[in-house]
């Protein structure tokens, strides 16, 4: 992978170096055009498997993980809101280190309206969940943000997540 400089590097370019540095070598992601990005970046370095429903990578990534490999999961926020369950269940009451990347929609430049809902409550979401979590807001915070999610993710023995929002990425409406 090369390193790119930080005026001409894509976000994505930039997150799948400090996942591929951290050791993440299994990445779980449901398609979504923004996580495609980063998909995008990472194939070439790791393997990736495509879910069906958000909450399927709650389970891959926990068994990845117990068999001392790191992995992370690529999702939409409103298909966190489908792992609640799962995440809850699984990897926080067992303990399980796990770093979600999560696209925001619903926020500024949002053209769907039934986005909006969940965008605006994903914070909270997580926060009442007890998800740490953290936004990148530039090209020079994304790789200390995910090396520094991944590695509380262990030290804290549960997941985090790091919300990717349409200021960083771009967004759906390309903003």
């Amino acid at each position: 992978m090369s390193s790119p400089s930080s005026t001409d590097a894509l976000w994505s370019e930039v997150a799948a170096e400090a996942l591929v540095g951290e050791g993440i070598d299994l990445v779980c992601y449901l398609p979504d055009s923004v996580v495609a990005q980063l998909h995008r970046a990472l194939e070439p370095h790791v393997h990736t498997v495509r879910l069906n429903r958000e909450e399927e990578g709650i389970g891959i990534c926990a068994g990845y993980w117990l068999s001392g490999r790191r992995c992370c999961i690529l999702m939409q926020n409103t298909g966190f809101g489908n792992t609640v369950n799962a995440t809850l269940g699984l990897l926080v009451s067992m303990r399980i280190p796990c770093l979600f990347m999560i696209s925001v929609r619903g926020l500024l430049g949002e053209f769907n309206p039934a986005q909006v809902p969940v965008g605006v409550t994903t914070s909270r979401l997580l926060d009442a969940v007890g998800i740490p979590h953290f936004s990148p807001g530039s090209l020079d915070m994304v790789a200390p943000m995910v090396r520094g999610a991944y590695r509380l993710a262990e030290a804290a023995h549960g997941p985090v997540a790091l919300l990717l929002e349409p200021q960083l990425t771009g967004g759906k409406g390309g903003l």
